[in-house]
């Protein structure tokens, strides 16, 4: 029998304790309760301990979870009636991917569409500053402008002027923003949420505008030593 198989990368986002409900019921709906319960498996794995559960409630349960993770598998399948499904969704720190697996081209492709259609609405606004080669490249860029401004910062230190109050504040923006990229996760999944916490928009959007002022700030100084 023919075999029919989608593999979609998941961009980087943010899914809440809800979304995680929401998710689990997309991935299960069309499997018989016997085979969710059965063949669902949901896990993560922490510094000190690995977390396997048949069921989200049990899961969740665990006290060892912190706040947020930053990697899950949801893994299920059945064989009915000569009939093979399969759906596997895995997180980690730096991509996402999910895989759908059957001997039935609709509902492969039922099933991807639906899912795709959730993560779609659950990525971050900005969500390429994540990617880890994109921000990677960026955090090494960095110490170019940085050193730079730097060792011209300590010729000058004596004399306040324009250009060395640009390099100070190009400086602060660097640091600013290097901070601000080593604390990006991929994929943020919030078990736990905060009574006070800043939007990831809005969080991603100073990343970005200090990376912009971050190149101005160096380009002005350049421009004006000449």
């Amino acid at each position: 029998m023919k075999k029919y198989q989608t593999y979609k990368e998941i961009r980087a986002c943010k899914i809440t304790r809800r979304d995680l409900n929401d998710l689990i019921k997309k991935v299960t709906e069309s499997f018989s309760e016997k085979d969710i319960k059965e063949n669902l498996q949901i896990s993560t794995d922490l510094p000190n301990i690995s977390i396997t559960e048949k069921d989200l409630e049990s899961f969740l349960r665990h006290e060892e979870l912190p706040q947020k993770i930053y990697n899950l598998s949801i893994k299920i399948n059945d064989w009915e009636n000569g009939i093979s499904r399969y759906v596997s969704i895995r997180f980690s720190e730096y991509s996402g991917r999910m895989i759908i697996d059957g001997d039935q081209e609709s509902w492969v492709m039922g099933k991807s569409i639906q899912l795709e259609k959730f993560f779609k609405s659950k990525q971050y606004a900005l969500w390429f500053l994540r990617i880890p080669m994109i921000s990677g490249i960026v955090f090494g860029l960095l110490f170019w402008p940085i050193g730079i401004s730097v060792t011209y910062l300590i010729k000058q230190i004596d004399v306040l002027n324009i250009q060395t109050a640009i390099e100070v504040i190009t400086i602060v923006f660097s640091i600013v923003l290097m901070c601000l990229l080593n604390k990006l996760h991929y994929i943020e999944i919030v078990l736990k949420e905060q009574k006070k916490s800043i939007s990831s928009f809005f969080k991603d959007a100073i990343i970005l505008l200090a990376a912009i002022a971050t190149i101005v700030g160096f380009f002005l100084t350049v421009f004006i030593k000449r």
